[in-house]
């Protein structure tokens, strides 16, 4: 224990992480747990309540602790999730207790006036400013105060000498004041501050069991195995419900200066005296969302959500190489092939995959055909698998790799590629050799029993969205943006889609209806339609390769449209009319996305904030240039609804259910930030009925194929 005292967090993670060390991780619990307790209770109040959060905080640092391992002190990073997760858990209680009683405002001017109340009311909002405080602030902060480090020990911590860490603390404390100044709360003298900083640990005593027992379910939760850990009574229900809500909103953010993990908290302030709240925390239950929103000076930016920390900053570029074809039977053969990718990930909320296919070409033919797949079930078939391969699952070196997973969709749009992705939790590069798919050559035309056959496999870059309800609308009041109908008296309290059924529109209570662009009143989006509730993989943007790499593949007899222009020259891929892109996607096997689905692909599963604006919650790239513009089929035309999200097959030819050539049905969402600041809203649908059927430098394209 003594040689564990004498590690930095970092050093501690490393151990765990690496070598499964229990002793390392109850170590942290040790050192962090009476902190992270205290800022729980002061935010909920409840002991226990506290103590179930405080639990969860750790478990989720076991699933980050590959991602954290290089940061000397987490103190900040463990600060920041349990203040979230525990206004979380208050907002949902207040939600509920609301509910219960139908009245708010009773329970609103219920106050308990004593000097104590006041004191709590205070920690309360010091925890509030301290979630604002820059990083490098907040992390000697922690130290020094809430977990009462000495100076010697904060500076060796953070590896700073004592005259810059006792500047970095006096700054600091001064930035935290004036932030507590605009919150209207005033503070004498840097005295009054630090007794308010003070830990009070006993009031923050966890029971001697705590530490055992959350080591035991770290170990579980580090593996991905938590949820098998409540069968066992290892950790409790609430708790792996808890920690799964934090997985699925912790924000990733990669600094220059150290590799630290952000929960979708922080968003950039408003102009004025108002410090925003986190984007975890619902409304006030006295703030309704009906009630008229001012439109604030400036967006709302909403950090990435559910993407693993190792996310490049750059589109994913999937390698396949030495295709080979091996004699299998009367009716298949083998393909065998080489994959890599770089910053692939999986953990418990999404993954990213690629979107494998190949073409063939009998000797002496001039077309390529598209390779239908045979496969005697959806996960991992017979004939599909691996030789070898270098699958890292970060940081572990010693043990043997994860192997991948094969999806091959089904149905009568299916058999046209797979999905490959992997098959355990993990982040790093991934190179898999001898990669092996059988391939239904009685499918083919023209193709003789022992013809020479040439082969190309590709592969694009996915990125999985989940199932689950999700919210169309921000609150808001953005252009044509999305709202659930009321009585006409007001236009932006949310949607909520709860299923892939049919959603009916207009202007009636309870249905869907649009501020502009609105879908049919009276009417119905097909259950057909994607609507966004339903898994789905998204492609990041094709590149000017990929594009390129179609185009060879082309016969010479008029396909080839896309002639040497400027926008070869765009930095993040080639400027595509939605017929370009939309034959692209046939001929991958891929179908485009929905507006809806393009709401989901933003939001994710977060509570919907006005004026919200930025990353995807599960981290698929929007690029430099276009941000997140992209050209989706929309639900403010009768074509558009007719859309039934068939898949292309392999062919230039667009399927019968899609909108055309002419991009009738189609719309645009999303903007620039350079230039179109007001369409980069999330819920902003301006353009979500412009059927455009030009090239457009400012828009994106991407493909989705329906998770099998």
């Amino acid at each position: 224990m003594a040689e564990t005292q004498e590690q930095n967090d970092g050093e501690l993670l490393a151990e765990f992480a690496c070598r499964a060390n229990e002793a390392a991780f109850g170590a942290l619990v040790e050192r962090h747990s009476p902190m992270v307790h205290s800022v729980c209770l002061r935010v909920l109040g409840d002991f226990h309540e506290a103590q179930d959060v405080t639990q969860a905080v750790f478990l989720t640092l076991a699933r980050k602790a590959v991602s954290l391992r290089k940061d000397p002190s987490i103190g900040g990073w463990l600060h920041r999730v349990a203040l979230c997760l525990a206004r979380d858990v208050r907002s949902s209680r207040q939600r509920r207790r609301l509910r219960e009683e139908r009245t708010a405002m009773d329970r609103e001017t219920t106050t308990v006036e004593t000097s104590e109340a006041d004191r709590h009311a205070l920690r309360a909002e010091l925890d509030e400013a301290f979630d604002q405080l820059p990083e490098r602030y907040r992390q000697a902060l922690v130290l020094f105060h809430l977990e009462e480090r000495s100076l010697e020990q904060t500076a060796g911590a953070l590896g700073l000498k004592l005259s810059a860490a006792s500047a970095r603390l006096v700054r600091g404390r001064e930035m935290l004041r004036k932030k507590l100044v605009r919150r209207g709360v005033t503070v004498g003298s840097v005295g009054v501050l630090t007794a308010l900083l003070s830990t009070e640990a006993g009031a923050a005593v966890l029971p001697a069991t705590f530490v055992s027992a959350t080591v035991k379910a770290a170990s579980l939760a580090a593996t991905g195995k938590l949820a098998s850990g409540v069968g066992a009574g290892v950790v409790s229900a609430k708790v792996a419900a808890l920690t799964k809500g934090a997985l699925q909103t912790l924000l990733m953010t990669q600094l220059k200066t150290a590799a630290i993990i952000g929960i979708a908290c922080t968003v950039v302030t408003t102009t004025g005296a108002l410090a925003t709240r986190a984007l975890l925390t619902p409304a006030s239950p006295a703030t309704s969302v009906e009630q008229e929103i001012e439109k604030p000076a400036s967006t709302t930016i909403v950090s990435q959500g559910a993407r693993s920390d190792a996310g490049a900053t750059h589109a994913q570029r999937i390698r396949i190489a030495n295709e080979t074809l091996i004699p299998r039977d009367e009716r298949t053969m083998t393909v065998r092939f080489d994959i890599s990718w770089n910053n692939s990930w999986r953990h418990e909320v999404n993954h990213d995959a690629a979107w494998v296919f190949f073409k063939v070409r009998p000797e002496g033919a001039k077309e390529w055909q598209h390779v239908r797949l045979a496969a005697d079930r959806v996960l991992n078939p017979t004939g599909y698998g691996q030789k070898e391969g270098n699958l890292p699952a970060e940081p572990v070196a010693a043990q043997a790799a994860p192997p991948l997973e094969f999806l091959v969709p089904a149905g009568v749009d299916g058999f046209t590629g797979m999905l490959v992705r992997r098959a355990g939790h993990g982040v790093g590069d991934l190179t898999a050799s001898n990669v092996t798919a059988v391939w239904n050559v009685s499918a083919s035309t023209g193709i003789a029993k022992g013809a020479a056959v040439a082969i190309k496999g590709f592969g694009i870059h996915m990125t999985y969205v989940a199932e689950g309800a999700f919210f169309l609308g921000s609150g808001g009041t953005e252009t044509g943006g999305f709202y659930q109908y009321t009585d006409g008296r007001q236009n932006n309290r949310p949607y909520r889609v709860t299923g892939a059924g049919a959603i009916p529109t207009g202007q009636k209570d309870g249905r869907l209806w649009a501020r502009g662009a609105a879908p049919e009143d009276g009417g119905t989006i097909p259950a057909s339609f994607p609507n966004g509730y339903a898994a789905f993989y998204l492609s990041d943007m094709p590149t000017h390769e990929e594009y390129a790499n179609f185009l060879s593949m082309l016969p010479e007899s008029g396909e080839k449209t896309r002639g040497p222009d400027k926008a070869w020259q765009v930095s993040t891929g080639p400027e595509l009319s939605w017929a370009e892109g939309a034959r692209w996607t046939a001929w991958a096997g891929l179908r485009p996305m929905t507006e809806l689905e393009y709401e989901k692909a933003m939001r994710g599963f977060r509570e919907p904030v006005p004026y919200e604006a930025g990353q995807s919650f599960w981290g698929y790239l929007a690029g430099k240039r276009v941000a997140s513009v992209a050209r989706v089929v929309s639900v403010a035309d009768a074509v558009g609804r007719n859309f039934a999200g068939t898949h292309g097959l392999g062919t230039t030819i667009l399927p019968t259910d899609w909108p055309q050539a002419d991009a009738v049905g189609t719309g645009i969402r999303g903007g620039r930030p350079d230039t179109e600041p007001a369409r980069l809203y999330t819920s902003d649908r301006m353009r979500a009925a412009l059927a455009d059927d030009k090239r457009d430098p400012n828009c994106a394209w991407r493909g989705v194929r329906t998770a099998p």
